[in-house]
């Protein structure tokens, strides 16, 4: 394997990682949404924390697709795989 591979492998690596935190930031979401309507506060909080989920499953599709501009970035030489 190439380290052009090895890297490529780290980043969707990372961006499953991200989707995972971003799936279980999601169901804490919905379980503190419920547990925070009984209480009556905390809607910013439970705004801040859906931006946040959200934002880590966007960023962990675009590792997962191979993250094309950061691979280019990374090896600017090297030709782009055929898709």
């Amino acid at each position: 394997m190439t380290p052009k591979e090895i890297f490529g492998i780290l980043v969707r690596f990372v961006g499953l990682l991200s989707v995972l935190y971003g799936v279980k930031a999601l169901v804490l979401f919905f379980e503190v949404e419920s547990a925070v309507e009984a209480v009556g506060d905390g809607s910013g909080a439970k705004l801040a924390s859906l931006a946040v989920a959200l934002l880590a499953l966007v960023i962990g599709a675009y590792l997962l697709g191979g993250a094309p501009s950061v691979m280019s970035y990374s090896y600017p030489g090297s030709p782009k795989p055929a898709s």
